[in-house]
């Protein structure tokens, strides 16, 4: 029977992957991706000796554990190696701080470092280096000051490694880059299983011809081969669900991945892996920008992009950011300002709590969105400029752009930024905004929203109505998007400001009967006298008889 001609798939011979990493297959595999790197790919290149940072790990000579000590650069060059990893939920961790910095001077005991740290130690030695990059080491952790600093030095730590190695697998410190490979089988139990090929007995007469089985690896090319489903990954790649890991993922050249599955290498112009599939069937080197998140970031960055394209692929990474973890909220803009920091030498302009000076009109127009788990209070951030996607507070929510990356967006005509004042609370020029006040222009009317009586017990009828031509007109309530609790803003009185509308140029996602949609920010007055507002969400108009255009034109102060 020639199976080829049959439903059944024609096996092919895969490569062999072991449940347990050894160092040597890690190392060969490792030098073989470099060198393809430095002969194929021309964005993949890293500095032959650069400038080292501020602090970095020593780790002494090979076979010895006596002489790790953290040291300071003082001018020094030479290659290093970073690591990116996650620093686990209530552990107990080794770090810098200012008591401990003069002990780690003179020596880092060997079992004081988590078994990820020592792993990192091993590899760094094995590649020939002398030098690791470790934030929780190479960061006084209880110094505002030095944290900052070393913040706005991200984007030249990672991009100047020599290789980056992600603890990608590692929910912690403690739980190490060589732990055994496992992958889900596809059944319904969708149990884990070992990543092991199998001797299968067969009839063959010649003893050469041997057939190995092994699960089919399916969910590191999963996850690498696509952008947005981090959190479909919180098991076998939990790295990559937190909000810090994705600058730390985007700005190296070269990065190493210890998936639960097998090894990943993703630098600037490919995805590879250990079983050879991603090479087969994806030539990301040749088709470019199609689904592939890092691919995508370089393409856009070396690409000669207007300032309208380039500020769509920042609300894009925008969008991924918004979507992972982060423990604490102060971190939000840090966690991305190494990223930042790689778009400021473009045409965007200023970078103001987050958004670019020259595209803040499309930067106002984020959308929140709640989990299912939790209810966020409104504006928890309330200190923090409300215009700014940063300011939501995102234990409950996320933070998406994804309405107007659709739909496309045109500035209203009568929309204006006359002016900002702005006061920044970092030495960091791409971290938080204190204060930060926009001097704003646009067609404006005035709503309200109403709670009464429901024949639903559960549901009380909520009713979004705008006076417009000095008449009320009430809103479908699944057009606006409040930033918090929707409760907090019953019969308050609100401004909803005209900023834009959708580009039917290249926009398919228009409303039943053709109709433009148009982007409306909804305000609430924060200071009588001053003519000062707070954001408090987000109107998508889809009903041309409610349209602002023809309503008056307001100027006020949006903090």
């Amino acid at each position: 029977m020639n199976i080829a001609t049959t439903q059944f798939p024609v096996f092919k011979a895969p490569n062999c992957i072991a449940s347990k990493l050894e160092i040597s297959d890690v190392i060969a595999k490792v030098r073989a991706w470099i060198q393809n790197c430095e002969v194929k790919h021309v964005h993949c290149g890293v500095p032959q000796c650069p400038r080292l940072p501020s602090r970095v790990i020593d780790i002494g000579v090979l076979d010895s554990y006596e002489d790790i000590k953290l040291v300071l650069n003082a001018g020094r060059s030479a290659q290093y190696l970073a690591l990116s990893y996650c620093w686990g939920a209530g552990t107990t961790m080794i770090q810098t701080t200012s008591s401990s910095l003069e002990t780690w001077n003179k020596g880092i005991p060997w079992q004081r470092l988590p078994r990820t740290f020592q792993d990192a130690v091993v590899i760094t030695r094995e590649l020939g280096l002398q030098y690791l990059w470790i934030d929780a080491l190479c960061i006084i952790q209880d110094d505002t000051h030095d944290w900052e600093f070393q913040s706005a030095e991200m984007a030249d730590i990672y991009s100047n490694a020599y290789i980056t190695v992600a603890a990608t697998s590692a929910p912690d410190s403690h739980h190490g880059l060589f732990a055994n490979k496992w992958t889900r089988s596809s059944g319904d139990n969708n149990f884990k299983i070992p990543v092991d090929a199998h001797l299968v007995t067969t009839s063959a007469k010649n003893l050469e011809d041997k057939v190995f089985v092994r699960p089919r690896l399916h969910l590191a090319h999963n996850r690498f081969c696509n952008m947005e489903n981090a959190m479909d990954h919180i098991e076998d790649a939990p790295l990559l669900t937190r909000a810090w890991a994705f600058q730390e993922r985007l700005l190296p050249s070269r990065t190493l991945h210890f998936h639960a599955e097998e090894l990943v290498w993703e630098c600037k112009s490919a995805v590879q892996c250990e079983c050879q599939s991603l090479d087969r069937n994806f030539s990301f080197e040749e088709t470019g920008m199609q689904g592939w998140l890092k691919n995508f970031v370089t393409g856009s960055l070396h690409d000669n992009n207007s300032a309208e394209e380039l500020g769509h692929v920042w609300l894009d990474l925008v969008s991924e950011f918004g979507a992972l973890r982060l423990t604490n909220e102060s971190d939000r803009l840090p966690a991305l300002s190494g990223l930042a920091s790689k778009f400021s030498d473009k045409c965007l302009g200023n970078y103001v709590a987050g958004i670019w000076e020259h595209d803040v009109a499309r930067g106002l127009l984020f959308a929140t969105s709640a989990s299912e788990e939790l209810q966020p209070l409104h504006q928890s951030q309330s200190s923090l400029p409300s215009w700014s996607w940063a300011s939501a507070y995102l234990h409950g929510l996320q933070i998406s752009y994804g309405y107007i990356l659709k739909r496309g967006f045109i500035q209203d005509p009568s929309f204006h930024i006359l002016g900002m004042d702005l006061e920044r609370s970092s030495s960091n020029p791409f971290s938080w905004v204190e204060h930060g006040v926009l001097h704003i222009q646009g067609h404006c009317a005035s709503a309200r929203i109403f709670t009464g009586a429901s024949s639903s017990l559960d549901q009380p009828d909520v009713k979004f109505v705008m006076r417009l031509d000095g008449s009320p007109r009430s809103i479908p309530l699944d057009y606006f998007r409040s930033d918090g609790n929707i409760d907090t803003l019953t019969d308050a009185l609100l401004c909803c400001l005209l900023i834009g509308e959708q580009d039917t140029s290249w926009s398919v996602d228009l409303g039943h009967d053709g109709t433009i949609c148009e982007y409306v920010l909804v305000l609430r007055k924060a200071s009588e006298e001053l003519k000062t507002y707070r954001r408090v969400g987000l109107l998508s108009i889809m009903d041309p008889s409610c349209s602002l255009r023809n309503e008056p034109v307001l100027t006020a102060s949006l903090a």
